[in-house]
């Protein structure tokens, strides 16, 4: 949690003095753009892990590696580019493109608790729907014991 700490730290100095410094950009719109950035970060994660956990994603066959990293990059860069217009130039994209990634480490201090919940949501269902049930060999031992 402390190295995200420091790449969010060290991101959102970075986006600051690329934006200032390179493209003489408004406070306002580098805030935007990493806020945005954030954002766009944490839904991709989430996204992806629940696209992951779905049945009809078997049937692409997207999973493993190369498949999670197109649905995060896609969901991501689709997310940053259609909410942030000050990142809409191909320059300012390039010049950008590190810096707010490494200012993704808020969005992954956030990710961890929330994962944690919906984990233990799911395992709360499960266990109320197996003790719900009636286990198959206790009734038949019943019966054969009339």
């Amino acid at each position: 949690m402390i190295i995200a700490l420091i790449n969010a730290i060290v991101g959102m100095s970075m986006s600051f003095f690329v934006g200032l410094q390179i493209f003489d950009m408004a406070f306002a719109d580098i805030l935007l753009s990493v806020l945005i950035s954030n954002g766009s970060a944490l839904v991709a994660m989430l996204l992806t892990l629940k696209i992951e956990r779905t049945a009809w994603m078997a049937r692409f066959k997207l999973k493993g590696f190369f498949g999670s990293w197109s649905i995060l990059a896609g969901v991501y860069f689709g997310l940053l580019l259609s909410l942030c217009p000050p990142l809409r130039e191909v320059g300012r994209l390039v010049y950008f493109l590190l810096p707010l990634l490494f200012s993704t480490g808020f969005s992954i201090i956030f990710f961890g608790p929330i994962q944690d919940w919906l984990v233990s949501r799911d395992q709360k269902r499960a266990r109320t729907i197996t003790r719900n049930k009636r286990p198959i060999l206790s009734s038949c031992n019943k019966i054969e014991s009339l």
